[in-house]
């Protein structure tokens, strides 16, 4: 029986082992948070960022974002309604509305002009979600921001490695927060990164991940939270930020292999690069964009017969029964049609090309 090709999966090597063995053994004491300290600083000066605080992941990440600016009970925040839904339930635990915008058929990210359109006086933040790697059109979406007065808070989780104008991902926001889970570009097991280069929001955001603490030692001044990454955590995200250029190649040859493969299909879309961008193709992925005779679904379930995992797209947030549907077609389109291949640092090229001959036989 064919072993199942999976979705995703890390590479770890052994100066992985090696960094984690240190951490267990000697990160206490006179050593406690040294590989957290370490880690934040390395991953500041990769994403060119002023200011890193490390988190035990990236939907505290946001969260402390998300307090970090302030935001409150009756307050909206514009998010792409393709998205991950943990930072939306963070916002509805807040009292904060989430305002669901479309998304440009082509990065599969939050659409400008849709934005533009949802702005209230009660809007206060705008939080692109950087889709599979893939970059929104961060310029426009600052200028928006600027012009009526908001806050872009990147939900660049999945962006590790991926540049815009020669900028790393998040660079232009007033807090961008990445996620080191399992299946991400580089892995601390779980665990995230807030980072900003305002210095007043970096010193808000501590005090908050403090508990709101203050000397005296153990005298709270407010209410805060505690979104601490363990040096553990830490050591392995230190030694896969070593390797991180390792990590993107790998990445984007296998993106490579599926698009000598695929691209010639008509109606398939895959994962788009603009001019000014450098995508880390964490995910390789393909959208149905006609109809072949047979659903997303319906290829999936072919595919895993075949041995072959794979991830659906995210829905539309706004599908969920909680909200209200809201009119953004491209999400449904893309969201509903979608389909993230194999993805793996491990993968080789003859696993790409059997995935891709099955593709091609059921499309």
């Amino acid at each position: 029986m064919r072993k199942i090709i999976l979705t995703a999966g890390p590479s770890i090597t052994k100066k992985e082992i090696y960094y984690v063995l240190n951490a267990v053994k000697n990160s206490w004491n006179y050593n406690a948070y040294s590989f957290t300290t370490k880690f934040a600083k390395k991953f500041s000066e990769y994403v060119g960022a002023r200011y890193a605080i490390t988190t035990s992941g990236g939907t505290w990440a946001l969260h402390l974002a998300f307090l970090t600016i302030g935001l409150k009970k009756g307050d909206e925040v514009i998010v792409s309604d393709l998205c991950y839904f943990s930072p939306l339930d963070v916002l509805v635990a807040m009292g904060v509305k989430p305002v669901f915008a479309d998304i440009l058929e082509n990065t599969w990210c939050i659409d400008p002009e849709d934005v533009k359109k949802k702005i209230t006086n009660k809007t206060r933040a705008i939080m692109p979600v950087y889709m599979y790697g893939n970059l929104t059109e961060t310029l426009k979406i600052k200028e928006i921001a600027q012009k009526y007065g908001l806050k872009v808070i990147d939900d660049s989780c999945p962006a590790v490695g991926s540049f815009y104008n020669n900028r790393h991902a998040g660079y232009f926001s007033d807090i961008s927060c990445f996620s080191f889970q399992g299946a991400k570009m580089l892995t601390t097991g779980l665990g995230g990164m807030f980072i900003t280069n305002n210095k007043k929001l970096f010193e808000r955001a501590l005090f908050l991940n403090h508990q709101g603490k203050k000397v005296p030692t153990f005298w709270q001044m407010e209410h805060g939270v505690c979104y601490d990454m363990s040096d553990l955590n830490a050591a392995l995200g230190l030694a896969q930020l070593e390797r991180v250029d390792e990590l993107i190649k790998k990445k984007r040859t296998i993106f490579k292999w599926y698009y000598e493969r695929l691209s010639d299909i008509d109606g398939l879309q895959m994962n788009y690069e603009q001019a000014n961008v450098r995508s880390n193709k964490w995910m390789s992925s393909i959208v149905l964009s006609k109809y072949f005779g047979i659903t997303r679904d319906k290829l999936r379930e072919k595919l895993k017969k075949d041995g072959i995992d794979t991830r659906p797209f995210f829905f539309p947030a706004s599908m969920f029964p909680m909200y209200t549907e809201a009119k953004t077609p491209i999400s449904h389109k893309v969201g509903l049609n979608g389909i993230n291949l194999p993805s793996g640092h491990n993968l080789s090229e003859e696993q790409i090309d059997y995935i891709c001959r099955r593709v091609r036989k059921y499309l």
